[in-house]
């Protein structure tokens, strides 16, 4: 099932690409307009897809932590390039990471980092969204952003599943809320948390440390 559901996203998403790049030809202003359109609309089913499956592995306990190396500024360098294009125009999207190699569940921590930017992208129409990798510890992930912010009366239940809060209405309602769950159940698989760290408006701070090895 897992290989049936990505496999036309990711030909679909291919093929859009191609166009893009004038693999057939000059596109038209609106004909570049559109396949845009389609991609980007591709991109977020995909993201759902890869939701609900991490989410069925880990209520299925088949999400259990590994230790591999993984090099942290190679890790932000590839999630640099895949989200980049997600970016409103004029918005900054910035990424700092130590040059440092550690034993960490690779796919998991790319999986949370993936979440919280496309989380703080989706909100942020102006100013920037800041990626800060730290060491010390234990590694801490954290991602700012200057989007409107979290109404208080939704900051206790902004982890569960499904939530999607006034802002994510406003925004056009994209997604099925799984994002900053998968984040929680992630850290949490990762021996970590999660945690709001900043909810004004202008400076959103979602913060995620887990223990990992040199």
């Amino acid at each position: 099932m897992s290989h049936d559901l990505r496999t036309p996203i990711h030909i679909l998403v291919g093929y859009t690409d191609m166009l893009l790049e004038g693999g057939v030809g000059d596109l038209s202003r609106d004909q570049t307009s559109l396949v845009a359109r389609i991609r980007d609309r591709s991109l977020q089913f995909r993201d759902l897809v890869e939701g609900i499956l991490a989410v069925a592995r880990l209520d299925a306990q088949r999400g259990g932590a590994v230790a591999d190396p993984v090099d942290l500024r190679d890790l932000c360098t590839a999630l640099a390039r895949e989200l980049d294009d997600r970016r409103a125009p004029g918005v900054v999207l910035s990424w700092s990471a130590p040059p440092a190699s550690v034993r960490v569940d690779g796919p998991k921590i790319r999986m949370i980092v993936r979440n919280l930017v496309s989380n703080a992208l989706k909100f942020t129409t102006a100013g920037r969204v800041e990626v800060e990798v730290e060491l010390a510890a234990a590694l801490v992930l954290r991602v700012r952003d200057t989007g409107p912010g979290i109404p208080e009366a939704e900051r206790a239940t902004i982890f569960e599943m499904f939530h999607q809060g006034d802002a994510g209405r406003r925004a056009g309602g994209s997604g099925l809320g799984l994002g900053l769950y998968l984040v929680r159940r992630l850290a949490q698989v990762l021996g970590g948390e999660a945690r709001l760290a900043g909810a004004e408006p202008g400076a959103t701070t979602f913060e995620v440390t887990v223990p990992v090895q040199r």
